[in-house]
């Protein structure tokens, strides 16, 4: 998730042009197990099949925060820090961590032989991943403004915004329609 600004000052003494971009990814990878069980049956020209599967393992969780501001103005040199609006030295940096997961599945598929040889099919199946982080929930709204560029020091305050893992259950929905041929 990235964001920028660019705002430029309206008074005419300083015409001073900021440039800010806050940059928050994140990643989980899993590594596991997946084992489940199939059912399928039929009736003329019609068929079903329901899937019932498990996956079991470790989920390496990354979040990467940074920022960046750069300040220009025509009488001095531009500026550059490495702090964003959003991402402040109280919150940017790369963490990663290691989660046990349990990620169920359950599918249906129906299926209708529409010629002799040629079937049709349309198939729904959901995911449940839980827990995951996303880019959107690592961001701390509560900023202590000492940390904004150009910064103050010594800052006074809370160190704000600050990191902490924000998870969040993740839905996977997914449709299916078909067509198949054998000869």
């Amino acid at each position: 998730l990235g964001i920028s600004e660019d705002i430029s000052s309206l008074n005419p003494v300083t015409l001073s042009t900021f440039y800010i971009q806050d940059r928050f990814n994140t990643s989980n990878e899993f590594h596991g197990l997946n084992f489940g069980a199939v059912w399928r049956g039929g009736w003329q020209k019609w068929s079903l099949e329901l899937l019932a599967k498990t996956a079991l393992g470790n989920v390496h969780q990354k979040v990467d925060i940074s920022g960046s501001t750069t300040i220009s103005q025509p009488t001095a040199p531009t500026q550059e820090y490495d702090r964003g609006f959003l991402a402040l030295p109280s919150n940017s940096g790369q963490y990663s961590r290691d989660r046990f997961a349990v990620i169920p599945e359950l599918g249906v598929n129906l299926g209708f032989m529409v010629f002799p040889r040629w079937r049709a099919s349309f198939g729904y199946s959901v995911i449940f991943w839980g827990p995951v982080v996303r880019p959107g929930d690592q961001i701390d709204l509560d900023i202590n403004p000492d940390q904004l560029a150009p910064p103050i020091v010594p800052v006074a305050g809370p160190l704000r915004p600050e990191f902490e893992y924000r998870d969040v259950n993740y839905w996977v929905h997914g449709m299916t329609f078909g067509l198949e041929g054998r000869w």
